[in-house]
C-alpha cells in the first residue's frame, strides 16, 4: 500500500463544558493538526455552542462549527499527500418546546463550504431547515419521532426528507429502534 513508516497525523484536541448557572451551558471543542509537510499548526475542527434552558420544557441553542479536510499522510507516496485545504463552516440555531409528552423541535443552519481549485478559492453556501415532533411514552412506553427537513444543497439541488422512528428502552440499558426515511 506504499507505507513508508513516517508519521501520518499529529494533533491536539481539547473540549470544555462550562455551566455557570443551571439554565446556561457553553460547550467548546478544538482540534489542531500539525501539517506534516510544512510543520505548521492548522485548525481542523472548532465548535462553540451556547444553550439556554430556562426550565424542563424549553431550550434554545446557537452554535458555530468548522471542519477542515485532513490529508497529511506523509507515509504515502508523494502524490498521495497533497494537502486538501477545503473546509466547511456552519452557523446554527435550534430550539425545542415540551408540552406534556410532546416535544416540538426545530433547527436552522447556514453552511459555508470553501475549497481550492487550481487557480482560486471557491465558495458555496447551503441552507438547512428541520421541524419535528417527539412523542414520549406512548403505548407500552414506545417513543415516536416524526420530522421533516429541507436542504438547499450548495446551489446544486434541493431536497426534502421525511423521517419516522419508533424506539423503546429495555431494562434501562438497551435501546431498540426502527426508522424509515423518504427523500424527495
Amino acid at each position: 500500500n506504499g507505507f513508508n513508516g513516517d508519521t501520518d497525523r499529529q494533533y491536539l484536541s481539547s473540549q470544555m463544558t462550562y455551566t455557570p448557572f443551571n439554565t446556561i451551558r457553553l460547550y467548546t471543542t478544538v482540534t489542531v493538526d500539525r501539517n506534516q509537510l510544512t510543520h505548521d499548526l492548522n485548525l481542523t475542527t472548532g465548535m462553540a455552542e451556547f444553550s439556554y434552558t430556562p426550565d424542563f420544557t424549553k431550550n434554545i441553542t446557537i452554535g458555530y462549527n468548522q471542519f477542515s479536510a485532513v490529508q497529511y499522510f506523509k507515509s504515502m507516496p508523494s502524490y498521495a499527500y497533497e494537502v486538501d485545504n477545503s473546509k466547511q463552516q456552519t452557523i446554527y440555531l435550534s430550539s425545542s418546546y415540551r408540552i406534556d409528552r410532546f416535544t416540538l423541535y426545530g433547527r436552522m443552519e447556514q453552511r459555508y463550504r470553501f475549497y481550492q481549485t487550481f487557480l482560486e478559492t471557491k465558495f458555496k453556501s447551503e441552507n438547512f431547515y428541520q421541524l419535528g415532533i417527539n412523542l414520549a411514552n406512548l403505548l407500552y412506553d414506545v417513543n415516536m419521532n416524526m420530522g421533516t427537513s429541507y436542504t438547499d444543497s450548495f446551489g446544486n439541488a434541493n431536497h426534502r426528507s421525511f423521517n419516522f422512528e419508533l424506539s423503546k428502552l429495555l431494562w434501562e440499558k438497551l435501546n431498540l429502534s426502527t426508522n424509515a426515511s423518504y427523500r424527495i
